[in-house]
């Protein structure tokens, strides 16, 4: 199993698990902060919200992952997740390839049309080079 933190001093055995009688220093600890608007908003030119992630199946971004066999199986491509509504006014169906641009460059990947994800949004996982076009501006 190896060696596990918190270790009180060079001799100690290591902690099994972190936690187990009490937590360190309570139960969290918070504090009120500023409101701060964001840096950039939508705008006629870029209308969506582009949020990027982690997906269950890949690691970071992919440098590891990306060469398993197995796991490209499951989960071969880089896409970009858009809600239904936007997506049938955009005349776009999952599997279409689509060039999602920022203020800061663009990239073409592949469509995933749910309504797993709010409307004016996107969502793209970072694991991945994409693919390369209907054009989707985003803040």
């Amino acid at each position: 199993m190896g060696l596990q933190w918190p270790c009180l001093n060079e001799d100690h055995p290591g902690t099994r698990y972190l936690h187990k009688d009490k937590f360190a220093r309570g139960k969290g600890k918070f504090h009120a902060v500023e409101f701060k608007p964001p840096a950039e908003i939508t705008s006629e030119k870029y209308p969506f919200v582009l949020s990027t992630g982690r997906q269950l199946y890949q690691f970071h971004t992919g440098t590891m992952t990306r060469k398993s066999a197995a796991i490209n199986q499951i989960s071969p491509t880089g896409y970009v997740e858009i809600h239904s509504g936007d997506a049938e006014r955009l005349q776009i169906n999952s599997g279409d390839r689509v060039e999602v641009m920022t203020r800061r460059g663009h990239v073409t990947t592949v469509a995933k049309v749910t309504n797993d994800i709010e409307k004016g949004w996107l969502f793209m996982p970072f694991h991945c080079r994409s693919i390369s076009p209907k054009a989707l501006p985003i803040c």
